[in-house]
């Protein structure tokens, strides 16, 4: 590996999308076309992560391009065996490697009624009841204001966390990207 910081902004910047575009690989032009709009959906997609999931690092469109440049690190020598539909593979994984830790505001929202997930909820709150703990103390009328605002944020954390562990635990998929008819094609051949 390489002790060098990775300052990269364009997918275009990185090595494997360098050696994707010295491939000249006419079956997967449309695909390579596409990629980098694939790719910002991704990264723009996971924008939302730090709201929902606040104990993980930044998930930016920085993280993905470090991921990408990994994976060029870790091939060494192994990127000149590769053919371009197996690197457009490559960088669609590091963009969406943690997109099944986002949900769509509906999701959220319906959370509410999801049995599943509210038998998770209960059962994950038995492991942990300091969360009953501070619900009560969150009841008591002589606590402070600043008491209140950090319990409530305590308390915000349990739920943040507990919600991180349901989507783990239920290794959730997104919506696959959108790829054309001529991109499948090429994929194909």
């Amino acid at each position: 590996m390489s002790d060098k910081v990775i300052n990269i902004k364009r997918i275009e910047e990185t090595v494997l999308w360098k050696k994707l575009q010295s491939l000249n690989d006419p079956n997967a032009q449309s695909l390579i076309a596409e990629l980098p709009s694939i790719c910002e959906e991704a990264a723009d997609r996971m924008k939302v992560m730090p709201t929902a999931s606040p104990q993980y690092t930044l998930h930016d469109e920085s993280h993905f391009l470090r991921v990408v440049e990994i994976m060029a690190m870790v091939l060494g020598e192994t990127i000149n065996q590769l053919n371009a539909v197996e690197i457009c593979l490559l960088i669609l994984t590091a963009y969406y490697h943690d997109q099944g830790m986002v949900m769509t505001e509906n999701e959220y929202k319906n959370l509410s009624t999801d049995a599943k997930f509210q038998l998770f909820r209960e059962n994950w709150y038995v492991d942990y009841p300091n969360q009953k703990e501070i619900q009560d103390q969150l009841q008591n009328s002589n606590i402070t204001k600043m008491e209140r605002i950090r319990l409530a944020g305590l308390l915000a954390e349990l739920e943040a966390a507990m919600l991180t562990d349901y989507l783990r635990e239920t290794t959730r998929l997104p919506t696959t990207p959108k790829i054309s008819d001529d991109m499948a094609f090429s994929l194909i051949i």
